[in-house]
Parts: C-alpha cells; sequence; structure tokens
C-alpha cells in the first residue's frame, strides 16, 4: 500500500471532529447504568471523496458503547481525503471514541 503524502484528517480539524463526536453521542443507558466509560477503537477508510466506509469495532467495551460509536462513524461528516502527488486516494483510519460520564 501506497503511504499518503498528505494523510486524511477531519474538515475543520481532529479536535472539531472530536467535538462533532461528543455533541452527537448518546450514552446508552445499560452504559450509564453500569458506570462504564472507556475509549472503543474503530477502524475505517477514508474513501477518495471523503465519505468514511466499512466502519468496524476493533476494541470493544460493551454495554451498547460498540454499537454507539459504530453509529457514529456511520453518521459522521466526510473528511479531507489523503493525497499522493496531488490527487485523493482511500486511507485506513484507526482512532478512538472515547466514553466518559
Amino acid at each position: 500500500m501506497v503511504k499518503p503524502d498528505e494523510p486524511a484528517r477531519p474538515v475543520g480539524g481532529t479536535e472539531a471532529f472530536f467535538a462533532w463526536i461528543q455533541e452527537n453521542q448518546k450514552y446508552p443507558a445499560l452504559a450509564r447504568q453500569r458506570k462504564v466509560e472507556g475509549r472503543v477503537m474503530m477502524e475505517f477508510i477514508v474513501e477518495k471523496d471523503g465519505s468514511l466506509v466499512e466502519p468496524k469495532v476493533i476494541k470493544r467495551l460493551g454495554s451498547g458503547l460498540d454499537e454507539e460509536a459504530l453509529r457514529l462513524i456511520k453518521a459522521a461528516p466526510k473528511w479531507t481525503p489523503a493525497r499522493y502527488k496531488g490527487q485523493p486516494m482511500k486511507q485506513k483510519m484507526v482512532l478512538p471514541v472515547v466514553f466518559q460520564l
């Protein structure tokens, strides 16, 4: 696989993306009841058009948090795609979705 000259990144920056995650997060009742907190590690591909596809959970927390992390990545705004020699390219990404009560 070719390494991009410019990696994929959220439109508006990483901070804005994580702020969007926090604003749109629906903490599952079971996780709230059990006081479960932590990180769900997600893997996904940023397509050439910036859409996020093939999301999957690679580190689970349970109590409904994995499903919520998956929902958030599926609903997330488009990213700026990776570039190689000036052309957009796909890139696999891994990042945490943080849950805190």
